[in-house]
């Protein structure tokens, strides 16, 4: 076979290659689909209902007002609760913050949910509270309970090797200080409308103020209506590009890898000119350099992934 036969028929795996790189991350993300838990029945209705008192307090405890000892006391008599199966856990962050939480178990055996606080205080307040119900509810169920919803919040974003694009959002009733969700989807947009199903519910003192990323309510409308990049506040949803960085380099590093190799393979046995050389010797720091930020590009995206 020629030199040049082969050549081409190098250039051609490296393009088949390239594309299926480009193709099967993108294609991988299109069979997710969105489940929720059954609906919402019992214990798992009581904060609906506002038992034994409305939100943001739940089973006795308000966020931005009850202590942590005394939740710790509350809870443990709570009888939606597992006796003893209270307890907290605290931890330093990287910028040494001393923050906790309190976990707690069910009556039916499955894991309750838990509360943050600030730690540094004898007795911090809980800043928030976030339940694991073994249930699901809908949009409608809680209007009809408190009204309509303040604010939503909506995004969509692409990851670094073209993952998506990746769908999410959450429903805030700031009067109550609820959170329903977020809700997210791969390839399906979440379904905004009366029907929409939560399995994910926190509360938050009422006096916590709408985030930037945060839309004043406006009825349902679709998804796109309030839909904003998953990364910069205010640009709207962003659309599939044609290439991603790590894509253009990989490609720009492989075509440099056929013209560095082919030009050192024609130039074997020749009397070389500095000019020459100067431009070879270039090309392959080029093709070092495409291949260090192609590779940093594929570090960055795991790191984001874990």
């Amino acid at each position: 076979m020629g030199r040049y036969w082969r050549v081409l028929l190098i250039g051609a795996i490296y393009l088949i290659l390239v594309g299926v790189w480009v193709v099967v991350p993108r294609l991988r993300s299109a069979d997710s689909v969105v489940t929720h838990l059954p609906p919402a029945t019992g214990m798992d209705r009581r904060w609906l209902e506002g038992i034994p008192c409305a939100p943001p307090c739940w089973e006795g405890v308000t966020p931005g007002q009850t202590t942590v000892q005394t939740a710790f006391r509350i809870w443990n008599a709570a009888p939606s609760i597992m006796p003893g199966s209270v307890f907290t856990e605290e931890h330093q962050s990287v910028d040494y913050h001393l923050s906790g939480s309190i976990f707690w178990g069910r009556t039916d055996g499955v894991n309750g949910g838990y509360a943050q606080y600030h730690g540094g205080a004898s007795d911090p307040i809980i800043d928030s509270i976030q339940l694991n119900p073994n249930g699901s509810f809908t949009l409608d169920e809680v209007i009809k309970r408190y009204g309509p919803p303040t604010h939503i919040s909506a995004n969509a974003g692409y990851g670094i090797e073209g993952q998506g694009p990746a769908y999410s959002f959450a429903v805030f009733y700031h009067n109550y200080g609820i959170k329903l969700g977020p809700v997210e989807g791969y390839q399906q947009k979440p379904e905004l409308s009366p029907q929409t199903t939560f399995d994910r519910v926190s509360f938050y003192p009422v006096s916590q103020k709408p985030q930037p990323w945060e839309t004043p309510w406006r009825g349902f409308q679709g998804f796109d209506a309030y839909c904003a990049d998953n990364l910069v506040s205010g640009r709207p949803c962003p659309t599939v590009p044609l290439l991603y960085p790590h894509e253009v380099l990989l490609g720009v590093d492989g075509l440099l890898g056929l013209v560095v190799g082919w030009g050192f393979r024609s130039r074997q046995g020749t009397s070389a000119h500095p000019m020459g050389d100067r431009l070879w010797r270039g090309l392959l720091g080029l093709l070092v350099l495409c291949g260090l930020a192609t590779g940093l590009l594929l570090l960055l995206s795991l790191t984001m992934a874990g």
